[in-house]
């Protein structure tokens, strides 16, 4: 595996998180095919990745990612992160994820799947919040 472009993809998400430039960046770090999936996406191709980061910045203020933990395979990366950010309103939202990467031949990100709690986001909307913990309160052991 491309070191070189694994530490560069972890960069650009971590200390060189930005929206300036945001298209020749994402293009730096990704394959032109990008697969990239969340609770809340699936898409596939460069511009469709760069969209969802775009929507990150239009909905969060200040997000950070900082990386805890990662393991390497062959062509695998594996990472365990937290995101830090402010809601529109100022309310400061923390929480983890684990993300499973693959990267190409020449060391960009072919594919990125997160795993989190979508429980974070709907927590978010107001009203649906209690909902939930009505919902979790039943449906516990």
């Amino acid at each position: 595996m491309n070191t070189d472009g694994v530490d560069a993809y972890l960069r650009f998400w971590t200390t060189e998180l930005s929206p300036e430039d945001l298209p020749r960046r994402v293009a730096a770090v990704t394959t032109h095919d990008v697969a990239f999936k969340d609770p809340f996406n699936a898409v596939t191709g460069r511009d469709a990745f760069g969209r969802i980061v775009e929507e990150m910045f239009a909905r969060c203020r200040d997000p950070r990612f900082t990386i805890a933990d990662r393991a390497m395979g062959e062509a695998d990366l594996f990472t365990r992160w937290r995101f830090a950010f402010e809601t529109q309103a100022g309310r400061p939202v923390t929480f983890d994820g684990v993300s499973a990467l693959r990267f190409a031949e020449d060391g960009r990100c072919a594919r990125h799947e997160d795993f989190w709690d979508s429980q974070h986001v709907y927590g978010l909307v107001p009203g649906l919040s209690g909902l939930i913990r009505l919902v979790r309160r039943r449906l516990a052991v």
